[in-house]
């Protein structure tokens, strides 16, 4: 999924099996429709089991935020990080970004203090 670039985020399940692999990932519409393209240029057989809309909140580009903070915070919170209890942790962000797991708190921590020092100040 790398040859596809930006708007597709790996997640699990990713199973591969010797007939059959599951894939799970993110991506925005014109990322999904390059999946599907890419798998069909392969002539692999694919079906799209489920689908579903994730929430970018209110989060924009006039938010102070980096394209990066914002990337990860939105990955977090689609993922269950702020979750009670929590769905995924920083482990699992740190794997899905390819970031260290102090690279991808450094990036939450600060998303997370533009965000509040914009919130309550």
């Amino acid at each position: 999924m790398e040859d596809l670039g930006a708007g597709v985020t790996p997640t699990t399940p990713i199973v591969i099996g010797p007939e059959v692999a599951t894939l799970s990932f993110l991506a925005d519409d014109g990322a999904a429709r390059r999946v599907f393209d890419l798998l069909d240029g392969f002539g692999m057989r694919w079906r799209l089991r489920s689908r579903k809309a994730i929430r970018h909140g209110g989060i924009g580009a006039e938010d102070g935020l980096t394209s990066r903070q914002r990337e990860i915070l939105s990955l977090a919170w689609n993922l269950g990080y702020f979750d009670i209890p929590a769905r995924a942790g920083l482990e699992k962000l740190a794997q899905i970004t390819g970031l260290s797991r102090n690279t991808v708190s450094q990036h939450l921590r600060r998303g997370m203090r533009r965000i509040l020092r914009e919130s309550l100040l």
